[in-house]
């Protein structure tokens, strides 16, 4: 049965690591039938025959049905954020997402379509404060943010005074962002900006 399935090659295999210990001789009769009752079965079970080598045949998909099967890989809008906002006055013009977050406000937009996942936090959005505590067993994110968010301070983008963005930055990614708005290094972005309608 491995060598079967081995030889046409439908499923991956592994190699079989067992050294055979049985000879199989003319006295063997049983082990025949007993092989094509449980290969029976397996394609039974699976659905597939996994014994027998697929026919190569040239399948033409068109461009658009390529496109319908991609799916998002950044914009993935969860929780409160899965609802667009009216948009405010006081949104700035070329946000195209708001902060969702009590005590935290904040705007942001992509930088190009998908599968661009930069994310820009706009000039003028508030943040929170990493906090450190060593008993947490997630401590070592909420270091990576404060790091994130001094080196940050330290280039002059955002003022840890205040709080506050003074220029516009751009993260890799929207989650990236997340992190250094809410202060959080479990934050996702797909949570916590919300598109602007």
């Amino acid at each position: 049965m491995i060598r079967q399935i081995k030889e046409a090659g439908v499923v991956d295999f592994v190699d079989n690591r067992v050294t055979p210990t049985a000879f199989l001789d003319a006295a063997d009769v049983h082990v025949e039938p007993a092989v094509a009752a449980i290969t029976e079965a397996l394609e039974i079970l699976l659905g597939n025959d996994i014994f027998s080598p697929a026919e190569l045949e040239t399948i033409e998909v068109s461009e658009s049905e390529i496109v319908k099967k991609l799916t998002p890989l950044a914009r993935e809008y969860k929780g409160t954020a899965a609802q667009p906002r009216a948009r405010k006055e006081s949104d700035p013009i070329n946000a195209t997402h708001g902060w969702v977050g009590s005590q935290t406000i904040g705007w942001g937009r992509f930088e190009g379509l998908e599968p661009d996942n930069r994310f820009t936090v706009l000039s003028g959005s508030h943040f929170r404060r990493a906090t450190l505590n060593e008993a947490n067993a997630r401590n070592d994110l909420q270091v990576v943010v404060e790091q994130t968010q001094q080196e940050l301070a330290d280039r002059g983008i955002i003022d840890l005074t205040q709080l506050v963005f003074l220029s516009n930055y751009t993260f890799d990614n929207w989650t990236r962002a997340a992190y250094v708005v809410s202060g959080k290094g479990t934050y996702s972005g797909g949570y916590h900006w919300q598109p602007i309608d």
